[in-house]
């Protein structure tokens, strides 16, 4: 069994200060939802770097990490170090799209000088215009909030293409995945994939941990509804939330992850470059975290390789 996993610095407030009261009907998002587009456009143009790269190097038969700079870090970083990482990851999110072919050149520079003016962008693929973006970035909170609506008449949800939803079980499953999903927009996360979250790999290299804690207090208010949400302490299935971890424990889970590397890059098996791939990553994202002052959170399925959802 594996999953689309993703390792997340989390701004707990963004939650709780604006989207909970959106979804409570006391709050608007317009310009949160205007931001993300903005945002979506620099990750593609971003991204389209990072492709190209790959495909230059791959057919010059050269190097490249393609699960650390395309399918691990957000945007296309390639320098080292906490800090020199999230100066790069805030230059993309307070970029215009305009601006981001000169922050992925300084990505090209530092991984190959002789790369810059070679490297071109992938031309790949293509984004809808602003207003499908707008619609596509705000839909799954605009069910939710129908559904806090719609609550104690029990009245079904609209879906679209004739489908519903019961309004109680969908916020059961849905609402911390989805404010998850969209507070990424403006704090992205770190992709991997396969057995590689936190709670369940520490878990399996026998190290004894209590920093993890359920998701539930993303709820805010919204706990105070009659709904029996799901809020388990790990990583059980598709689309979902893991352990999440508050700002003071952060550096309890860094420090162990850094401890224990030896044992964590075993526990599934003989030690292999996907497994340290993996636990770098895992790291990279708590250490962002912890230099954020920020909650961390394991989730699944906010972004996709194969589905072609990066961060």
């Amino acid at each position: 069994m594996g999953y689309d996993t993703s390792h997340h610095p989390l701004d707990t407030d963004l939650i709780t200060g604006r989207l909970v009261p959106f979804l409570l009907g006391e709050e608007e998002i317009d310009d949160l939802v205007a931001d993300a587009v903005r945002i979506s456009k620099v990750r593609f143009r971003a991204n389209a770097w990072g492709l190209g790269a790959f495909r230059h190097l791959r057919d010059h038969e050269q190097p490249f990490d393609s699960d650390l700079y395309i399918w691990g870090r957000p945007f296309f970083v390639t320098v080292e170090g906490t800090t020199a990482i999230a100066d790069a990851i805030d230059r993309y999110l307070a970029a215009d799209v305009a601006d981001v072919d000169l922050i992925a050149a300084e990505m090209l520079d530092h991984l190959d000088s002789s790369l810059v003016g070679v490297v071109k962008p992938s031309g790949e693929g293509q984004l809808p215009p602003d207003d499908e973006l707008a619609a596509s970035k705000r839909c799954n909170l605009d069910l939710l909030r129908t559904a806090v609506r719609q609550l104690d008449a029990g009245t079904p949800v609209p879906l679209g293409d004739g489908e519903s939803a019961d309004p109680a079980e969908l916020l059961r499953r849905e609402t911390i995945w989805a404010m998850t999903n969209f507070a990424a927009e403006f704090r992205p996360g770190w992709m991997d994939r396969g057995y590689v979250w936190p709670s369940a790999w520490t878990a399996e290299a026998n190290l004894t941990l209590d920093v993890f804690e359920s998701p539930r207090s993303l709820l805010g208010e919204l706990a105070s509804l009659h709904v029996d949400f799901f809020a388990p302490t790990g990583i059980v299935e598709n689309y979902m939330v893991g352990a999440l971890v508050t700002p003071p424990r952060v550096v309890e889970l860094l420090a162990a992850l850094r401890e224990h590397h030896e044992a964590l890059v075993g526990a599934w098996g003989d030690p292999n470059e996907y497994t340290r791939l993996s636990l770098r990553k895992l790291q990279e994202a708590a250490a962002d975290a912890l230099y954020r002052g920020l909650s961390f959170c394991e989730a699944t399925e906010i972004y996709s390789g194969f589905g072609g959802t990066l961060n």
